[in-house]
């Protein structure tokens, strides 16, 4: 397997974003030969994602996917052009220093980038992204809307749904099966605490459960003490908990539990892990959430998929490892029908053309770039991670 990890570049992003015009027409990667490719091997892909920072243990899980998928398409012989080879750049949890790496990578010929699990790095790697025909940006698994709208060259994916999609079934699971009358809502500061309380507010709003407070809190917080005395006061039957990544629910959980918390619990979607389960232990038991991946899923892709990564990293896989394997994996897949590495509308086109049959189950874009496939509302039952509907 190759795969190569080292430090992005010091320094703020901030003077980047002043010389934005610059940046993609003076590293134009299409003629660049280190960028490998159709007859240049090795055919690089570059990763931008959370290695340190508060979202370093859902970076990981990512990487693992990623490095699993390299493995396994170098194994079935690569791709147009040669073997797969990941080069990674931290990103850190910050957008500024994302647009860093981003620099870092295209500054190397690098046309593929993949990766990112906060929204707002998401959003502004787009923005480079966005008019450059040469590149190609899979956006793992942030889950906000705005990089694939008004595109220019079809150029940027998303695997992960947004909140919008995912509570289309959760959030009316939530109303229609769970029924609590009143929900006291936690959310992380930024754009995904506040797009999921869109999406709650969207989708309760007439006959759904009456949202009686918002708590809001600082990506990286431990302590939720104080948070959880104003919830108490709430008196809400549920209360449903929203950040990006894994970390900053199981402090969460496990304060409530030890605080007496009582009601019903719910997590946000992509959140809920075997790894949390292991760490949060009973904290976590009867807690409710959503996803669109669960290791038990009885496909041959998924058995595959589980007992490979089970034999790699020894334990099992979650969503987060899953899009980081899918990044991977789809554009392989997309490379390989569209016969090439380095032309990027070929490779775009055939992502599109057709649904894939992954680990989590068929999945598609839909014209904006977005992946669509099945909601799993899930359960922590016992320890494990019960697909409920």
């Amino acid at each position: 397997m190759l795969a190569r990890t080292r430090n992005s570049i010091g320094g703020r992003a901030a003077a980047l974003v002043t010389a934005a015009a610059l940046l993609l027409s003076a590293c134009s990667s299409g003629d660049d030969p280190s960028a490998g490719g159709d007859g240049g091997g090795p055919v690089r892909i570059g990763a931008i994602m959370s290695l340190s920072g508060p979202l370093a243990e859902s970076g990981k899980e990512m990487q693992q996917g990623f490095d699993l998928a390299v493995e396994q398409v170098n194994a079935d012989g690569g791709v147009p052009g040669g073997q797969l080879e990941m080069v990674y750049e931290d990103d850190k949890s910050n957008p500024e220093q994302a647009v860093v790496a981003l620099r870092s990578l295209t500054d190397e010929g690098i046309q593929v980038i993949s990766g990112t699990l906060i929204s707002p790095a998401a959003v502004a790697l787009a923005t480079f992204v966005r008019p450059d025909p040469d590149l190609l940006y899979v956006i793992s698994s942030a889950a906000t809307p705005v990089p694939l709208q008004d595109q220019e060259h079809g150029n940027i994916f998303g695997l992960s749904m947004t909140n919008a999609m995912f509570g289309k079934t959760y959030h009316a699971y939530i109303a229609d099966s769970l029924q609590p009358a009143t929900v006291a809502v936690v959310a992380a500061t930024g754009e995904y605490g506040d797009n999921e309380i869109a999406a709650l507010e969207s989708n309760w709003g007439s006959g759904g459960p009456e949202i009686v407070g918002i708590e809001r809190f600082e990506l990286g917080s431990t302590d939720f003490s104080s948070t959880i005395a104003s919830l108490r006061s709430l008196g809400a039957d549920a209360v449903y908990f929203a950040a990006g990544g894994t970390a900053p629910h199981i402090p969460f959980f496990r304060q409530a539990a030890e605080q007496g918390l009582d009601g019903l619990k719910m997590m946000n979607p992509l959140s809920m892990s075997p790894q949390m389960l292991t760490e949060s232990g009973a904290a976590l038991e009867g807690v409710y959430g959503a996803d669109l991946y669960n290791a038990g899923l009885d496909t041959p892709e998924n058995r595959s998929f589980v007992e490979a990564y089970r034999s790699e990293y020894g334990e099992e896989p979650n969503s987060v490892a899953l899009l980081g394997y899918e990044s991977v994996w789809l554009v392989a897949q997309g490379m390989i029908s569209g016969d090439s590495s380095t032309d990027v509308a070929k490779i775009s086109a055939a992502l599109k053309a057709e649904p894939w049959n992954s680990p989590r189950g068929e999945v598609r874009f839909d014209e904006t770039g977005r992946a669509v496939s099945d909601v799993l509302v899930v359960r922590s039952q016992g320890g494990e991670i019960a697909v409920i509907e």
